[in-house]
């Protein structure tokens, strides 16, 4: 498979993902390995890591690149020519972020209008709401970040499907899927599958240990359950139309 993942922590030194350029290379071998050939860098930005400024997070990307291209010079580590990297943002809904969007500075998935954001768990519905009009307003798409987190979606599929037809993206963790941690989340959000409510799959990798950039896993349990178009959609599909500021297509 050739699986695209727009949700990753792969930058070095700017939040709680990769600590070193050599964790980020090591993330870029395990997902390699694992199928995926293309990565988004989405740093965490304005929440709690003091990411607010977009240009230096362009300019920390750059760097890594340089980096990660000198280390790929060596026979072991051809992966790296293989694997596409591109730039966006984990954008935490807050103050200062809606006072960048307002501007639209802010850092969007590969400079398209797409734009990845997270909410703080247990804010309430309305609150939400009315951040996703801030966005829309503006000219972007939200793309909604591991929905299955929220507490105001929480069993809500009306609400999801609410969102959707406004003009939202739907983004689901890989890790969720399976439910490695065992928390029930993989049956809780299997209403929002079988209603397509889902847009992508994405694995919002952080290391290679507690939080890794792994698809595959979600590939084979998905590949189970639903139709071979919609695993299509969710996996590589809609991400690389999300980069190449394109429509998505129903899952």
């Amino acid at each position: 498979m050739r699986f695209v993942d727009i949700h990753t922590h792969l930058m070095p030194e700017v939040d709680d993902g990769a600590a070193s350029v050599l964790e980020s290379l090591e993330m870029l071998r395990f997902a390699h390995e694992r199928g995926t050939r293309a990565m988004v860098a989405t740093p965490h930005m304005f929440a709690s890591f003091g990411n607010t400024d977009p240009l230096t997070v362009y300019d920390g990307f750059v760097s890594m690149v340089r980096r990660l291209e000198r280390l790929g010079n060596g026979d072991q580590k051809g992966f790296i020519r293989e694997m596409a990297l591109y730039l966006g943002s984990e954008n935490f809904v807050s103050p200062e972020f809606l006072e960048a969007l307002k501007g639209r500075n802010v850092l969007t998935l590969n400079g398209s209008r797409y734009l990845l954001v997270e909410f703080p768990p247990f804010l309430p519905f309305e609150t939400a709401s009315a951040a996703v009009d801030r966005i829309l307003e503006v000219g972007l798409i939200p793309v909604l970040a591991h929905v299955e987190r929220y507490d105001f979606l929480e069993r809500k599929p009306k609400r999801l499907a609410g969102l959707r037809s406004r003009g939202c993206v739907v983004q689901v963790n890989a890790e969720s899927i399976v439910d490695l941690k065992g928390r029930g989340v993989a049956r809780a959000i299997a209403p929002f599958f079988d209603a397509q409510l889902v847009d992508l799959v994405a694995s919002d990798g952080h290391d290679v240990h507690s939080r890794p950039p792994n698809l595959d896993a979600a590939f084979g349990t998905l590949s189970a359950a639903y139709p071979e178009s919609s695993v299509a959609a969710w996996m590589w599909e809609n991400p690389a139309r999300i980069l190449h500021d394109r429509g998505v297509l129903s899952g």
